[in-house]
């Protein structure tokens, strides 16, 4: 963590936006919001995972869950890998950010008033800089975290209908998903009762 991380901590997102906010309803209003941000869930519960991505309606059958699972396993692992560059970029930014302002401040000027000014505005403008990186990294990192846990419980699902396939192929078992599914548009057949066991759903933190 870089020395310009280590002393924004003391200032949070919310103190910069206020600072440049003068309407007062505003200002309540703004920390009002902070409040509610803290007790935002990121991404999808184990319970919205189960019950409403891997539903029952578009992936009548365990192979549709199944394949359905791998899909969305492999979406967020190719994000999740996206993401930790991105992470590593940031960081290295906001070291340079750190570098050049620190070059600034230990550098000699003319010492006329024009000058001084001049570098103090620059700073100012690499302190704003960095503190944009790094809470554009906060943000990223929640986003992992978010993805991580995830991808945990389709990787869940897999293990679980792995075991329950009826067939060996996406092929084959998509002719027999397309079939089932029709059939219960048309109000011919219940539809999923002879998959949907909630007792065997996979369990996951919610």
């Amino acid at each position: 963590m870089s020395e310009l991380e280590k002393s924004d901590k003391k200032e949070k997102a919310l103190d910069i936006i206020l600072k440049n906010v003068d309407d007062k309803d505003f200002t309540v209003a703004l920390q009002k919001a902070n409040e509610f941000f803290k007790e935002v869930f990121y991404g999808h519960s184990a319970h919205q995972i189960h019950n409403f991505i891997l539903n029952d309606r578009d992936f009548p059958m365990p192979d549709d869950k199944y394949y359905q699972a791998m899909m969305e396993a492999h979406v967020r692992f190719d994000e999740l890998l996206g993401i930790s560059f991105k992470i590593k970029r940031l960081d290295c930014d906001i070291e340079l950010k750190s570098i050049d302002l620190e070059e600034l401040s230990n550098k000699n000027g003319d010492g006329n008033t024009y000058d001084i000014r001049r570098r103090e505005i620059q700073k100012q403008m690499l302190q704003d800089d960095a503190r944009q990186l790094i809470f554009e990294k906060e943000s990223v990192q929640k986003r992992f975290s978010s993805l991580l846990r995830e991808m945990g419980e389709f990787v869940k699902a897999v293990e679980f209908y792995r075991g329950k396939k009826q067939f060996n192929s996406y092929d084959e078992k998509e002719q027999k998903s397309w079939e089932i599914r029709a059939r219960s548009l048309k109000g011919a057949l219940p539809l999923n009762a002879q998959y949907r066991e909630k007792k065997e759903l996979p369990q996951g933190d919610n």
